[in-house]
């Protein structure tokens, strides 16, 4: 059923939904932009050239330029190459440190972005704890609610389970007890 079926109460409810929903995707794109805003301008410079050597102009480039560098090496006369000092360990050299420098920018890279997904992770944790929080509260007063309406069926009586409050200490020890028992990386 698409909004365009939809009528009434069920209307307004989709449409507010997806107001909702393009509220919270303007906030992580806001609070991105702010984060990437904020970066130092060393790491600016970081992730610009990381993101330009894994592009397809860079490749191109970096083939063309090793690729006429060797193809002169092997095509050229032994005379001209003497005169300009070209040899294979001086293309070599050029090339390796090149790697270095690009593995040193790329593992940069990858920590500053490891560091932003351990973030994401914190505030996701935070928000499914506080999400499981908030239903634990609604269970307790639909149980209140419930009673006092004088309401006795078995799903009722499910709501006993919900309004216990979990701590995440909880779920990580049988997190790690289950761990223990059949590990999920077979080399730990």
């Amino acid at each position: 059923m698409t909004s365009k079926e939809l009528h009434g109460p069920e209307k307004n409810s989709v449409q507010d939904t997806i107001g909702v929903v393009d509220r919270n995707i303007a906030s992580v794109h806001a609070m991105r932009k702010r984060f990437d805003e904020n970066r130092h301008p060393s790491q600016k410079f970081i992730d610009d050239v990381v993101a330009y050597a894994g592009s397809t102009k860079s490749l191109s480039i970096h083939l063309l330029f090793y690729g006429l560098c060797l193809g002169a090496f092997f095509f050229a006369p032994v005379s001209s190459l003497q005169h300009y000092h070209i040899n294979v360990g001086t293309i070599s050299l050029g090339a390796s440190l090149e790697a270095i420098f690009l593995a040193v920018f790329v593992l940069i890279s990858q920590r500053r972005l490891n560091s932003l997904e351990n973030k994401n992770s914190a505030l996701h944790l935070q928000m499914s704890l506080l999400v499981e929080h908030e239903i634990t509260r609604i269970a307790e007063v639909t149980d209140l609610i419930a009673r006092h309406l004088g309401v006795n069926s078995p799903s009722v009586k499910n709501l006993e389970e919900v309004k216990v409050n979990i701590s995440p200490d909880q779920i990580l020890n049988r997190i790690s007890e289950h761990e223990k028992k059949s590990p999920v990386n077979p080399t730990d």
